[in-house]
């Protein structure tokens, strides 16, 4: 067989085994383990923002911060996102991928169009959390991992 047949039954086996290589890579966690990782998320900003303003790293939270649920997904960073936590999976080719946690305190509602290319919510009806957890996708203006901003 050729390699592309060889690639295509890849996909094609990826695909009706319950989505991309990629959906894989990030699961969708189960109602405690949501909970879990908002609760992490909420501790994460609290600490952040009760921190000595002159000692933070723009809006990146600090490893120590995160919290077991959040280590867990062995994030690439996580950051303060206007008082909301984004905890970044993958960031590669102008792409940021992760979890966000919108927390009600913000005044800063995500929305796809605004900054967001996929948001997906992920928390349950009976989720008993402050806040709400979303699978994100956005597009940055430069692919460097030190900026933020995003594609209008």
């Amino acid at each position: 067989m050729s390699a592309w047949i060889l690639m295509s039954l890849y996909f094609l086996v990826a695909s009706v085994a319950g989505g991309s290589a990629q959906d894989r890579k990030f699961p969708t966690p189960g109602e405690s383990e949501r909970e879990a990782i908002v609760a992490a998320a909420n501790q994460a900003i609290r600490t952040h923002l009760k921190g000595d303003p002159k000692l933070r790293r723009g809006d990146e939270i600090p490893e120590e911060s995160w919290g077991e649920a959040i280590l867990r997904l062995k994030p690439l960073r996580v950051r303060n996102d206007r008082v909301n936590v984004a905890i970044v999976l993958r960031d590669e080719d102008g792409v940021e991928e992760g979890l966000y946690v919108s927390i009600p305190i913000s005044s800063y509602a995500p929305m796809v169009g605004d900054r967001f290319a996929v948001l997906e919510k992920l928390s349950g009806p009976d989720d008993r959390t402050f806040g709400t957890l979303y699978r994100y996708k956005l597009k940055k203006i430069r692919p460097d991992p030190g900026h933020h901003r995003q594609v209008p």
